[in-house]
């Protein structure tokens, strides 16, 4: 059995500890991509399913890929064109840029962000608003919509969904290392 991460959040924001397993989970899968050259470019909660096995925890499935590549490779999408959901669109992906991994960091912090507010952090009249708002706009802080988190989670998310690029984790696989480091310690306890 599976279910999308989007129906999972119909239901609200989820415990803090099971948001961080379902993020690094996705951290692993986008690091083993990037270091194979492919960036997802579409990264929702639509498109990560968990997986039901029986007797064992369930696992994030990564799916809806929109692969980048060669220019006239009728396969990809070139790598300057928007593709995706408005609301998961790095600011760079939002500015009709050139985008690498750092964009999917976004993506998944957007998603992180839900996790643990059970909001998407921009909402408007139609996509191009929320690309908009992508690109210049802050989101309420977590804190705001849910008290208690702790402020090292709360760090994390933020980092996450930084306009600059830069600004945000190097690479996916130091992300992955960051929420192994802050799982294994555990969050303080919250709501």
């Amino acid at each position: 059995m599976a279910e999308s991460l989007s129906q999972v959040l119909s239901r609200g924001a989820l415990p803090v500890g099971r948001a961080l397993d379902i993020v690094a989970q996705v951290a692993g899968v986008l690091a083993l991509a990037h270091a194979a050259g492919i960036i997802h470019r579409n990264l929702t909660s639509a498109n990560i399913f968990l997986m039901q096995r029986e007797g064992r925890d369930d696992f994030a499935k990564v799916t809806g890929w929109y692969l980048s590549g060669a220019d006239g490779d009728p396969r990809v999408v070139p790598s300057d064109q928007f593709a995706g959901d408005a609301h998961y669109a790095s600011p760079e992906q939002a500015a009709g840029s050139v985008i690498g991994p750092a964009s999917d960091l976004y993506s998944l912090g957007i998603i992180f962000y839900e996790l643990l507010t059970g909001e998407r952090p921009f909402r408007g009249r139609d996509a191009v608003v929320v690309l908009e708002m992508q690109r210049i706009a802050s989101p309420r802080p977590v804190e705001e919509l849910r008290a208690g988190i702790d402020p090292r989670v709360v760090d994390l998310c933020s980092r996450l969904i930084q306009k600059e690029p830069s600004a945000r984790y190097t690479d996916a696989f130091s992300l992955a290392e960051a929420l192994r480091e802050l799982m294994a310690i555990g969050p303080r306890p919250n709501n």
